[in-house]
């Protein structure tokens, strides 16, 4: 009996352990995994700049049916957010950060399902700060 029971718990350990993976296929490099196209959910932004009291702004721009980002093997990302098209330049520069434009984006998460980046960047007189949040 304990040895059947030591198989069952050993059984339902290894199907925890390796089909509860937040990082889904961890064969693929990032650029793999973040081809393609996800749907926008929302992004919080947050800005601080120095000439205007009080310097620091929020705000929290939910996504509409149609929104996307589009991250293709050339290099570009396609999107389009309230109906406003833009292609911008992105590279990965590693597992966990890619060039956004000029800026560098952290990946918080991804998996099959969900992608989140942080995103911080720089101005004269301040700075700004966003997470977007997309979804397949």
């Amino acid at each position: 009996m304990k040895v059947i029971s030591f198989f069952l718990t050993l059984s339902l350990l290894t199907a925890c352990l390796t089909g509860c993976s937040k990082e889904g296929n961890s064969n693929e490099t990032l650029q793999q995994r973040i081809q393609g196209e996800w749907n926008f959910q929302k992004a919080i932004e947050h800005t601080h700049n120095n000439l205007f009291n009080p310097a620091d702004t929020y705000n929290t721009i939910n996504g509409a049916t149609g929104d996307y980002f589009d991250f293709r093997n050339d290099g570009k990302l396609y999107s389009k957010i309230h109906g406003y098209p833009d292609t911008i330049q992105f590279a990965v520069l590693n597992e966990t950060q890619f060039l956004y434009d000029s800026d560098t984006a952290t990946v918080l998460l991804i998996n099959d399902n969900a992608f989140n980046f942080y995103v911080k960047g720089y101005f004269a007189t301040g700075y700004y700060e966003y997470t977007n949040y997309l979804v397949r």
